[in-house]
């Protein structure tokens, strides 16, 4: 149950850094009729660091101890592997 409650905070710290949009305005001039571009994600990577309450990292983690949630919604793992 700690190693649980130990993933679920790494996990929410790690989704609450956010990464700058891509094609975000300069603070410099622009021209009105520059043309925007926007940009879609379908896929996120996420890497995790584990480790044990002694600072010892965590190594028998298993695709089924991560939840991952965005806005609230679980969203499915499409691909798990341990490095």
């Amino acid at each position: 149950m700690k190693r649980s409650v130990g993933i679920l905070v790494v996990l929410a710290l790690a989704a609450s850094f956010q990464l700058p949009a891509f094609g975000q305005k300069s603070t410099a001039a622009e021209p009105q009729d520059e043309q925007r571009v926007r940009l879609g994600t379908t896929e996120v990577a996420l890497d995790v660091v584990v480790r044990d309450k002694k600072a010892r990292p965590v190594r028998d983690l298993k695709e089924s101890d991560f939840e991952i949630y965005e806005d609230g919604v679980r969203q499915r793992i499409e691909s798990f592997r341990l490095v």
